[in-house]
This record gives C-alpha cells, structure tokens and sequence, in this order.
C-alpha cells in the first residue's frame, strides 16, 4: 500500500553468519496518512525455512492488514500451521489518537522511548504452533515526533541500550535501525530491528 505516512519507519536486518538468506523478516504499511501497521517476524532457526516461514507471515499480515490485531495474528496462525512457525511483532500506530497497540508472540523484544521509557511484554508461543488464544493487544500513549517504538528481534543484544534521541542523530529511522543492528547484532544468529516514530 502507497499511501502519506506522518510516521518514519527504519528497518535493519541480517542473516547469522554464514547463511544466505535471513530467517527475521520485517515490513510495514501505510493504511492512511495517521494509521501505520508494522511487523517483525523471526522464523524459527535459520537458513530457507525461517525465511519461508516470515515471509509466509508478512504475505498473511499484508493480505489482512485492515483488520484488528488479534485476527491477523489468528490469519498467522493458520497461514504458519505449516511451516516452522515464528516469533510475531506486531503494531498498530494512530497518529489521531496519540496510541499504539501491539501484539508480541515469543521472542520479540518491543520497547517503547520517548517521552516514557516501556517495555511490552510478549506473550509466550510460537506462531503457527503454540500461539497464545485469544493473543494480548496491549495499548500505549504514543506520539509521533517524540516517541520510538523498537522492535527487536533475539539476535539482537538485549542489554543494548536504544537510543531515545534517534530523530536529532539521523535524517531518517533508516539510519537508526542501521546504528542499532550493527551495534547490537550477536554472532549466533539472523538479526533485526524495526523502529518507527
């Protein structure tokens, strides 16, 4: 979807060292110019079949985009049946009502900086197999230009500290995300990072 975004998005990944192809997978969508959903996904392991895995989830969430998070996540589920299954990230951010939701199955790391320093919890599962029913949507102040919001996934350093001033260091979150993959990505596996603000 091609549409205006008050909201900048960065997004930074790799594959672990010594593979081809990344097994995380992020992307976003502009579903109006205040409306923006964004999603990391961590297929299981490495190599092809994590990567089959997230992009099969990112096909699903893009397919349902308009719908609330829970069912999307419900769409995933059945999409990933298949497949390895994978960690999910996923928000909804609405620059009218100054919000954001989320939903985290396994592994992701989402955290809010800004004007308020919050980590979400994820809720344990794995999409495709153990995901939690009905998964929890947790909701947040969020404003656009002040605050960040980081998605992280396991192969990133979960002691790294994200950086709350991101918007005065780069032109663009792009820049951010690069900054936050090099300093934090682990040896032992695929790494990513989404930010938007």
């Amino acid at each position: 979807m091609k549409t205006e975004s008050v909201f900048d998005v960065g997004i930074a990944l790799r594959p672990r060292p010594g593979k081809n192809v990344c097994g995380d997978q992020a992307a976003s969508w502009s579903l109006n110019p205040h409306l923006c959903l964004a999603a990391l996904v961590d297929g299981l392991g490495h190599g092809k079949a994590a990567h089959d895995a997230a992009e099969h989830c990112l096909t699903t969430i893009q397919a349902h985009c308009e719908q609330p998070l829970a069912i999307i996540v419900e769409h995933c589920h059945r999409r990933l049946l298949s497949t390895r299954g994978a960690a999910l990230a996923l928000a909804c951010l609405d620059a009218m009502s100054y919000r954001v939701e989320v939903v985290s199955i396994g592994n992701i790391a989402t955290v809010l900086v800004g004007g308020h320093r919050r980590r979400l919890l994820p809720t344990p599962g794995i999409v495709g197999h153990q995901a939690a029913k009905p998964p929890a949507v947790q909701s947040a102040e969020f404003v656009p230009g002040r605050d960040l919001l980081f998605m992280t996934s396991d192969g990133i350093d979960e002691t790294l500290e994200l950086e709350p001033f991101g918007r005065r260091l780069f032109p663009s979150l792009q820049g951010l995300a690069e900054m936050t993959l090099q300093r934090g990505a682990m040896p032992h596996d695929d790494a990513s990072v989404l930010v938007v603000g």
